[in-house]
C-alpha cells in the first residue's frame, strides 16, 4: 500500500521526484482522455513551499506567470 502525501500550502498530491511526477502525470493524462475529461494535466513542478513535485492543468508558461507562485517561498 502506498502512502500518499500532500503539500500542506497547495493540498495537492505531492510526489518525491520529478521521475515519480512524471509517471503520474502519464497516468492521469490517460484517464483524462479516457473519461473524455476537459481540463488534464499538462505538466509537473517543483513546490516552491514543500519542494516537492506537483502536477498542473497550467502550462508551463502560465504558470511561471502565476503570482502566487513567489508567496509560498
Amino acid at each position: 500500500m502506498t502512502t500518499v502525501v500532500y503539500c500542506s500550502a497547495t493540498g495537492k498530491v505531492a510526489h518525491p521526484s520529478r521521475e515519480a511526477a512524471t509517471s503520474a502525470l502519464r497516468i492521469a493524462c490517460d484517464a483524462a482522455q479516457r473519461h473524455r475529461q476537459r481540463k488534464q494535466p499538462r505538466t509537473v513542478y517543483r513546490c516552491p513551499a514543500c519542494e516537492l513535485w506537483h502536477l498542473t492543468s497550467q502550462s508551463r508558461r502560465q504558470w511561471l506567470m502565476w503570482p502566487g507562485r513567489r508567496s509560498h517561498r
